[in-house]
């Protein structure tokens, strides 16, 4: 028995050292798990279901657009392969006319993947009077200026920045950032004929006859 107010000797418990094959286990582990984490971060950043896109068009130089003309291309998207992470369904809707006697015209989509919701946002943003691209997510929302007053266009980087990662896009790439990225490659449509190969420029034309003479 322990006299009152004595302190009873610490015991200590011999721990064991991990051995070199748990070591390595555990490593390799660490390992699939920040892959797991990567690849599911890369499924993630994707578009969700809900997301929307819209691109707003006004006159020239920033003025009132016709009463019959498109005020916005606005986008939603429906379904997302839950595998790739891609966009399996999406629908567009054209604002038309002004507040007061506005109109919309619905349609659902034809091609309707990443690549066709891309190739039909873009056909819009590229149009001349199209001026803002803003993109929407469960009540966050950034819009992007994608016609200067100069007439310089950054409708290409503007979506290069928002189809690669859209929650980047969103929450944390600057102005600077999203207009200097990458521009987007845009895509071809399904169906349509491969585009023909530039023409050859006339030096090339003439070094080309030049070298078939000297072979003959």
């Amino acid at each position: 028995w322990l006299k009152l107010g004595a302190v009873a000797p610490r015991q200590i418990f011999p721990v064991a050292r991990p051995t070199r094959k748990a070591s390595a286990d555990m490593g390799l582990r660490q390992v699939a798990l920040l892959t797991g984490l990567a690849a599911s971060w890369d499924r993630n950043d994707g578009f969700k279901i809900g997301d929307e896109i819209r691109v707003e068009f006004s006159g020239v130089n920033f003025t009132q657009l016709p009463p019959t003309h498109i005020r916005s291309a606005n986008y939603e998207v429906l379904g997302v392969d839950a595998a790739s992470g891609g966009v399996a369904e999406w629908k567009k809707t054209s604002i038309i006319g002004p507040k007061e006697s506005q109109s919309e015209e619905a349609s659902a989509c034809s091609s309707c993947d990443t690549d066709g919701l891309l190739l039909d946002v873009f056909e819009n943003a590229e149009q001349t009077n199209a001026d803002n691209l803003l993109f929407i997510r469960q009540g966050s929302s950034k819009r992007i200026l994608i016609r200067m007053r100069d007439g310089k266009r950054l409708e290409a980087p503007v979506l290069g920045a928002l189809f690669e990662t859209p929650e980047q896009f969103l929450l944390h790439m600057k102005y600077q950032d999203v207009t200097k990225h990458a521009p987007v490659v845009r895509p071809q449509k399904k169906g349509a004929a491969p585009a023909p190969p530039p023409e050859p420029e006339l030096e090339d034309s003439v070094f080309n006859l030049f070298a078939a003479d000297e072979e003959m």
